[in-house]
């Protein structure tokens, strides 16, 4: 027999940005070099995934204790400002999974 039980992550919500850099080499030192930023923001961990189609393009999915926190890095003038030294191309998609 089995139970259905909601599955609790470990983590109480994800944030998941997809855009698309210039320069995948440039865009990835600018990610791991503000790495403390989204630590002190509150994320405890973040994987990259890229695109089979386009190896510019990049899905970033970031664990947040809350999605106010999540809300609030994406929100962030920091953010943006690296992410335009980073080279993304147009504006990102980003969802908010809890």
């Amino acid at each position: 027999m089995f139970i259905l039980q909601p599955f609790k992550n470990k983590y109480m919500a994800i944030m998941i940005v997809r855009h698309r850099a210039v320069d995948m080499a440039a865009w990835k030192q600018i990610f791991d070099d503000t790495s403390h930023k989204r630590r002190n923001a509150g994320c405890s961990k973040d994987e990259i995934f890229v695109s089979q189609s386009d190896a510019n393009e990049v899905a970033v999915f970031t664990h947040w204790e809350s999605i106010s926190q999540a809300k609030n890095f994406s929100q962030s003038t920091e953010l943006k400002e690296d992410m335009m030294k980073a080279g993304i191309v147009g504006p990102p998609t980003i969802y908010f999974i809890d």
